[in-house]
């Protein structure tokens, strides 16, 4: 008998849980489709969740409506697919670009969405080669994917080429969601990088200062210069919170405004939730704050 599968026994690289076996499906064989997709070298791959998971095989297996399969025309090319349709890169593009169903656990990818999936012109062959054997070692369950995942995730960066913050935008938008607390520096990398964005712009020091609230929110006041005329972070949530909840009870403030601009600094509010005080983030909000601050053509900024 022959295995049939469905997109929920599709993993990463891997077909699990398989418990259905038919000797035969000419009754239900999907219409102008030739048997040789259930046969042969071929990528089959599935959408249900978050992310799109790919498997190569080689072996007979049937599969229903909700699994698609994929011929290439030169072979030497499966591992390397494989692994492209499971990497992060790739899963980010599809999860902004082509999802059509944003908060639906059927997302909806079909074969004219994967003809769509951008691909490097140029492929270095060692990068290549690197990524087709983990790529081969995974399919061939030599190895569990949480061991390789972060080196093909770097592989495929460097095959994309992408910079720095394409990297950090990436990889910070498949983190886990958590609450920061009070965690010890684990604002550190935010700050960093906000007062690297924004001081580059200012002949005075850039000094950032932070604290949690007592509403589930983080407080990050950012100052030019040795002193500041405003209040402290940890008085300004005291009143500053307080004067916000209580004109907005179901915390509006938040969905419209996250930066208040003082004469000499400004207060970034944001739930206390890590993806808001990531590297990316602090790319971000430094950028919007230089757009206030530095004189654009038609306007004249603050300072």
């Amino acid at each position: 008998n022959t295995p049939l599968i469905t997109s929920k026994n599709i993993d990463t690289y891997v077909i699990n849980g398989v418990d259905c076996f038919v000797k035969d499906i000419s009754n239900f064989r999907r219409k102008g489709y030739n048997e040789d997709i259930y046969e042969g070298e071929r990528i089959l791959w599935g959408r249900i969740g978050q992310n799109l998971k790919a498997v190569y095989t080689n072996e007979k297996i049937y599969f229903n409506f909700d699994v698609h399969v994929v011929k290439l025309s030169n072979p030497e090319f499966y591992f390397l697919f494989t692994a492209l349709l499971n990497s992060n890169v790739v899963n980010y593009y599809i999860n902004l670009v082509l999802r059509k169903r944003i908060f639906d656990f059927h997302s909806k990818i079909d074969k004219s969405d994967f003809c769509n999936i951008p691909i490097p012109k140029m492929l270095n062959k060692n990068t290549v080669a690197k990524i087709s054997d983990i790529s081969k070692h995974l399919s061939e369950a030599k190895y569990e994917y949480f061991e390789k995942e972060q080196e093909l995730n770097e592989l495929v960066y460097d095959l994309f080429e992408l910079s720095y913050w394409e990297k950090q935008r990436v990889k910070d938008y498949f983190l886990s969601e958590t609450k920061i607390g009070r965690k010890k520096k684990a604002l550190d990398s935010y700050k960093n990088t906000l007062k690297e964005i924004v001081g580059f712009y200012f002949e005075s020091p850039v000094i950032i200062e932070e604290t949690s609230t007592d509403f589930n929110l983080i407080v990050v006041k950012i100052f030019f210069g040795n002193s500041s005329v405003s209040p402290q972070v940890a008085k300004t949530k005291k009143y500053l919170l307080n004067e916000i909840f209580e004109q907005n009870p179901n915390a509006n403030f938040l969905a419209s405004q996250e930066k208040i601009f003082g004469k000499d600094c400004v207060y970034i509010i944001k739930e206390d939730i890590n993806k808001n005080w990531t590297e990316t983030k602090a790319f971000e909000d430094g950028q919007d704050i230089l757009k206030h601050l530095i004189p654009s053509e038609n306007a004249e900024g603050i300072y």
